[in-house]
């Protein structure tokens, strides 16, 4: 009874979720304690929807909660707190680099280590990787622009 329970549980939370935050692509999505953490997140690190099952079915996804609140680096790495502030900043950030200066610029730089020496130049190359395409929403140009940097800094 109490799997059949554990189970019913499980599959409503997953169904439920998928319904109401589905996200339209990888850049919409937020930080999910069932997806992005605990041992769902370490043994299906590129598989959100298999993390979270097995988050799920491992303990009901206490873990991965816990994890979340108590250890954020478990979950919340350097490169997700990145990804999150460009994608939660982008039109501000789109108008800084067309300008080419601006706090947000300044901060999304810091978050990426990019030295001072560096800065002008990766600022450039972010500047002419800008999206320009009002078909593409705000969290799709911004993904690019985080590939883009990652792009330009892992090269």
């Amino acid at each position: 009874m109490k799997k059949g329970l554990a189970l019913a549980v499980a599959l409503t939370t997953l169904s439920t979720s998928a319904v109401v935050s589905q996200p339209a692509n990888a850049a919409d999505e937020k930080l999910n304690a069932w997806q992005h953490c605990g041992l769902g997140a370490a043994v299906f690190p590129s598989n959100g929807t298999a993390a979270a099952i097995s988050n799920i079915i491992w303990d009901l996804g206490t873990t991965a909660l816990t994890s979340a609140t108590v250890s954020k680096e478990t979950c919340n790495s350097e490169l997700v707190q990145t990804a999150r502030f460009i994608d939660e900043n982008y039109e501000q950030l789109e108008t800084e680099l067309a300008i080419g200066e601006g706090r947000h610029v300044d901060t999304m730089l810091t978050m990426l280590k990019v030295d001072s020496a560096e800065r002008e130049t990766v600022l450039n190359e972010l500047r002419g990787s800008l999206v320009i395409d009002e078909t593409r929403s705000n969290s799709e140009k911004a993904q690019a622009l985080f590939y883009s940097a990652q792009n330009l800094l892992n090269s």
